[in-house]
């Protein structure tokens, strides 16, 4: 990704999954994948770290901490855990970046 196409990405609890998109240099989203990852639970929160490499997902039907790398497209690799978390989290940014 350059500047001129950053990647954004959502979640979908309902279908537990991720959606991926290019924000341009007017704000404007372009849809790049609705299915760019499969959480296998129930994606609640996102959190991009501060390296830009890597997308944290608070997943509250595990409830874990998953984390997808982020290629340089801005495509997802594969969802891994990496953490369990209380059943009453809130968010990953509440485990810090």
């Amino acid at each position: 990704m350059n500047a001129a196409a950053s990647p954004a990405y959502t979640a979908d609890a309902h279908s537990a999954t991720l959606s991926s998109y290019r924000v341009g240099p007017q704000g404007d989203l372009q849809l790049v994948a609705g299915l760019a990852a499969s959480t296998g639970g129930v994606p609640l929160d996102l959190i991009v770290g501060a390296d830009q490499s890597s997308l944290y997902i608070l997943n509250t039907g595990t409830p874990m901490i998953q984390v997808a790398g982020i290629r340089a497209h801005g495509s997802l690799g594969a969802v891994m855990n990496t953490a369990a978390v209380p059943a009453s989290a809130t968010g990953p940014a509440t485990f810090g970046r």
